[in-house]
């Protein structure tokens, strides 16, 4: 008989193989309770084959490649962002932004020169900049590597007050 998931499997009381039990024939209610031999039950068991797996897991990773290193990529690309001096926005969405806001705080539409557009652009980069350097000290001090949104508030409050 398939043994079902919830239900572990009988166990001979006296903890004997089918082979190895004693044949007590003399009453027949006794054999009518005890459980068929092990060879017709059709039972799986888990407990030898789940450790092995597990065990192959946990060996010892194979050692990675200097490229391949965690964070390695993150941290090159932050040596490359700060040895440019290139905007860090995009310049056509920027300017789509601002024309948005001169429209929303104007009610017309307004034009702006490229220059003033690349003021307002290093600007605005330059407060984005100091207040991620912010948040991060925040974090930092909190024992955090990770910036969240507290840190944002709390920057932005320190920045206005």
């Amino acid at each position: 008989m398939p043994r079902r998931w919830g239900r572990q499997p009988t166990r001979n009381p006296q903890g004997l193989g089918a082979e190895e039990r004693p044949s007590d024939t003399s009453s027949d209610s006794s054999a009518s309770n005890s459980p068929p031999p092990a060879a017709s039950r059709q039972t799986r068991r888990r407990s030898s084959s789940a450790p092995a797996r597990r065990s192959s897991r946990a060996q010892a990773p194979e050692p990675r490649a200097a490229s391949a290193v965690r964070g390695a990529k993150a941290l090159a690309e932050i040596r490359h962002l700060q040895r440019t001096t290139d905007m860090l926005i995009p310049k056509l969405p920027f300017a789509r932004v601002i024309r948005e806001v001169m429209l929303d705080y104007s009610g017309r539409n307004l034009r702006i020169t490229a220059e003033a557009l690349m003021a307002v652009q290093e600007a605005a980069e330059i407060y984005l900049v100091m207040l991620f350097e912010d948040c991060e000290k925040l974090a930092m001090h909190r024992q955090r590597v990770t910036i969240t949104k507290r840190d944002m508030d709390l920057a932005v409050y320190f920045r206005i007050h």
